[in-house]
């Protein structure tokens, strides 16, 4: 994954105070649309544009071992295009 730069002193996602929710079903579709808007709408693995209405994406752990850990944060969220 190629670290995406994100603005974290204008975040929405700080200012809101916003988690990522690791129960499963758990809706993270408004952390999503703000990281991808945070982003330019580029794909942090591919760096493709991403589509929000006809493209597949995620939410993406830059450290998959602090998933769902008490330092998982904001600096570890991506929003990634979903490979066929």
């Amino acid at each position: 994954m190629k670290k995406t730069k994100k603005d974290s002193n204008n975040s929405k996602i700080i200012t809101d105070n916003l988690q990522y929710n690791c129960k499963k079903g758990a809706n993270n579709s408004l952390l999503g649309s703000i990281l991808l808007k945070e982003q330019k709408s580029f794909c942090a693995y591919s760096e493709e544009f991403i589509d929000p209405i006809s493209d597949a994406n995620d939410i993406e752990h830059f450290n998959p071992d602090l998933k769902c850990s008490d330092q998982d944060s904001y600096s570890n969220w991506f929003k990634v295009k979903k490979q066929s």
